[in-house]
């Protein structure tokens, strides 16, 4: 999974699925106490924040509708491209 969903995008809310979101430091697009809730958590991550250009995943597969344009800002190598060029190609 791609986890750069945050409370505005996750489909199911669960937390889980946002870590890269916060680690990136993005809004919540939310308001009220979920807002306030993601805030602490981002600023318990910090003041550095993960440029979204240095992130890469490997074996990415079921990437929600709202996270396919984060990924492409970074390097996603999908299960399809492991399936079809094998691992040594893809980690080359």
């Amino acid at each position: 999974h791609a986890d750069v969903n945050t409370p505005g995008t996750s489909e199911t809310d669960n937390i889980h699925g946002m870590p890269i979101a916060a680690l990136q430091g993005m809004e919540s697009g939310v308001d009220g106490a979920r807002d306030a809730e993601w805030r602490s958590l981002l600023d318990l991550v910090g003041e550095r924040k993960l440029a979204p250009e240095n992130v890469a995943w490997y074996g990415l597969r079921d990437v929600d509708r709202h996270e396919r344009a984060a990924t492409a800002q970074g390097l996603a190598i999908t299960m399809h491209h492991v399936d079809r060029y094998g691992v040594e190609e893809t980690v080359n």
